[in-house]
């Protein structure tokens, strides 16, 4: 039987949507997104529930290329169809544009897919026979908007589900009537989710219509995956602007397109001392670094110099804790954005040693959602200046500790740069303590790992409570994360990371775990523990081993706390997961784990059950059915080779052909 497989984009976990800065707001760029949303009920019954298609013999499984059209598709599908499922109000019901011609035309698939790995045609199909019904819940609204029975769909959401979209760095993928997700991602309560899912199943429409077995995967949120023409940038010998639109996905990791070349000027900052972790002995402590003007994180490129300019480390991270973290959270919670940054040079000078025309003098962004308006965020940036001379260095190595009012005193008046190169000459830990708590922006423009160790040398949890919100003013839960928690993780002091979150309230705590998953579940120990077991949307988000680790921890009492308030496909797949760690072998070696665990319900084992019972019986059935072949077609003949007899017949088919066109044409007038 022909299907076709589809994948979505990996992301990681989604993170809850934070509020974004508040600024002045500015006109959203014009969408390139052709699909209107202004008419939010839509009539999907016209997409094709059956195929018409000769059965063949199935041709080798490949994997599309990014941004197809069928993909594009069901984004705008599934945009409509969360929509009308949120609508106050019911609205008259219109054909989507486009959606009729995607669903009947075959896909081009030669200039567009690529052969995947040789195993993973066989892995998926033997987990095909696996996986439960989409859950009601979801279920029947989506036959609703769809006009479609989605009553034969089979999701999978279990550990080896997990590890095959980890094998083609997918979200979640389809094919036939089964749709693989990644761990975490089947979320038929949430709205994400739920968008997710209408995504999926527009593919399962989709492929009855299919001639060729295809995987068609998109990567995480990246530049390779956006469009072209949704990319402006403007650039001389330096990069100068950069605008993108209709970004959309969860962010990639805090390295993802680190800057790999170097942009104007870049190597004549190093030799000048000006750049950050510059160890040449004669640092300036200017500190810069190769800002992304469209940030990496949001799918910027770092290997592009029109992405790419000189700035201090201070203001870089201002912009990440600021407006990159409020663009970053609009993706996450799955808006589609866009953005803006713009940079101005004092000189426009090709010489790469005058730093007025190497470092910008001013940086502006802007992001919104598409169709709004946005906000805005800007920075001065201040020029680099030589390091100080050797007599003047020395008088600074030699500052007596004892005279640290002095030493602030004298620094009143100089800039930040001077500041830093002081800060790293006095040769005494007290000095060192005087100058941030006076000067926390030399803090802020260290190192991660820098900072690290600054906190990591305070003498409990109560002075670096004090440092961090009395000297460096620090409040708000990101910037926590941002400049204590994070440093003190790459600084490996756990202990005190641990005391210093402990302290935070409860909420915030949460919240924080939630966003900083990756970045924090690893090294809070048994805090993250005790959340990891009393908050499943916690749980989700450690790794499948821990996974395991938690529920062997709980007894009866807590795993019905953490777990009660699930539905029961979401319990049972949580089951197959543990099973599948716990317990080596098949089904049923699964299933007697499942089944001699004393902190599991009886009427959750009796779940487990039936779910391995329908297992059984769909590999039984997968394995007994006959299967077709193909009948060979033979290439059409010239006509004009053929006998007379069937040359007339060719002739009235054509022109019967052609009379019913022009019926239809005088029909069209009439109306």
């Amino acid at each position: 039987m022909t299907y076709q497989r589809l994948v979505r984009p990996d992301h990681s976990q989604p993170n809850p949507m934070r509020k974004p800065l508040q600024s002045t707001a500015v006109q959203s760029p014009p969408t390139a997104d052709p699909a209107s949303k202004t008419q939010r009920h839509q009539d999907f019954s016209l997409i094709p529930t059956d195929s018409t298609e000769t059965t063949v013999v199935q041709p080798k499984l490949e994997i599309a290329a990014v941004g197809s059209q069928a993909e594009q598709e069901a984004d705008r599908v599934a945009d409509h169809v969360i929509d009308q499922i949120h609508a106050p109000q019911p609205a008259p019901q219109v054909q989507p544009p486009d959606i009729k011609q995607v669903a009947t035309q075959q896909p081009q698939l030669q200039a567009d897919t690529q052969p995947p790995t040789e195993a993973l045609e066989p892995e998926i199909a033997r987990s095909s026979s696996q996986g439960h019904p989409l859950a009601d819940s979801i279920r029947k609204p989506m036959e609703q908007a769809f006009r479609a029975d989605f009553s034969q769909v089979n999701v999978h959401t279990d550990a080896e589900s997990d590890r095959l979209n980890r094998s083609i760095h997918a979200k979640a993928f389809t094919t036939g009537h089964d749709i693989f997700f990644r761990q975490g991602n089947y979320r038929p309560n949430n709205r994400q989710g739920q968008s997710l899912i209408a995504h999926e199943l527009t593919h399962v429409i989709q492929q009855r219509r299919s001639s060729a077995p295809v995987v068609q995967r998109a990567y995480e949120l990246s530049n390779s995956s956006t469009r072209s023409s949704d990319i402006k940038h403007e650039e001389d010998h330096r990069a100068k602007k950069v605008e993108v639109i209709n970004l959309q996905g969860t962010p990639l990791g805090a390295a993802a397109n680190s800057p790999s070349v170097a942009p104007f000027g870049w190597n004549e900052l190093w030799n000048a001392g000006h750049t950050l972790g510059n160890r040449q002995g004669h640092s300036s402590h200017y500190n810069a670094v190769r800002m992304h003007l469209w940030n990496g994180r949001l799918g910027g490129p770092g290997n592009e110099k029109w992405n790419l300019a000189p700035g201090p480390a201070k203001i870089n991270s201002q912009m990440s804790a600021g407006p990159e973290t409020a663009a970053k959270n609009l993706a996450e919670a799955g808006y589609k954005i866009w953005l803006r940054t713009e940079v101005k040079y004092q000189s426009n000078s090709t010489t790469a040693t005058d730093f007025t025309a190497v470092v910008p003098h001013r940086i502006d962004m802007a992001w919104g959602v598409m169709g709004q308006s946005g906000t805005t965020w800007g920075a001065d940036i201040p020029l680099p200046v030589a390091p100080l001379g050797t007599t003047e260095a020395q008088q600074y190595k030699d500052w007596d500790k004892t005279k640290a009012t002095d030493l602030i005193t004298q620094l009143q008046s100089v800039s930040d740069q001077v500041r830093a190169q002081v800060y790293d000459l006095v040769s005494h830990d007290d000095l060192k303590v005087a100058i941030l708590k006076a000067f926390p922006s030399i803090y802020f423009s260290m190192e991660d790992r820098a900072k690290g160790e600054v906190l990591k040398n305070t003498s409990n949890v109560n002075s670096l409570a004090t440092f961090v919100i009395t000297y460096l003013g620090l409040t708000d839960p990101d910037s926590i994360a941002l400049e204590v928690l994070i440093p003190l993780t790459l600084a490996n002091d756990s202990s005190k990371l641990q005391d210093f979150f402990a302290a935070l309230d409860s909420s915030v705590q949460r919240k924080l775990l939630i966003r900083y998953h990756n970045e924090l579940l690893p090294y809070l120990g048994p805090i993250a523990l005790r959340w990891s077991q009393t908050d499943f949307l916690i749980f989700g988000y450690n790794s499948l081993a821990m996974q395991k680790t938690i529920l062997d921890s709980l007894n009866q009492s807590g795993l019905e706390s953490l777990l009660g308030k699930e539905s029961k496909p979401t319990i049972v797949q949580v089951l197959v997961t543990y099973a599948g760690q716990s317990a080596t072998g098949d089904l049923d070696a699964q299933n007697t784990f499942i089944q001699s665990q004393t902190n599991i319900p009886q009427k959750w084992k009796t779940a487990y059950q039936q779910w391995i019972g329908g297992r059984k019986m769909a590999a039984a059935y997968n394995a007994n059915r006959s299967r077709r072949t193909a009948k060979p077609t033979a290439k059409p003949k010239d006509p004009l080779s053929l006998p007379p007899a069937i040359k007339k017949t060719s002739h009235t088919i054509k022109k019967k052909v052609s009379t019913q066109s022009r019926v239809k044409k005088i029909a069209k007038k009439k109306k």
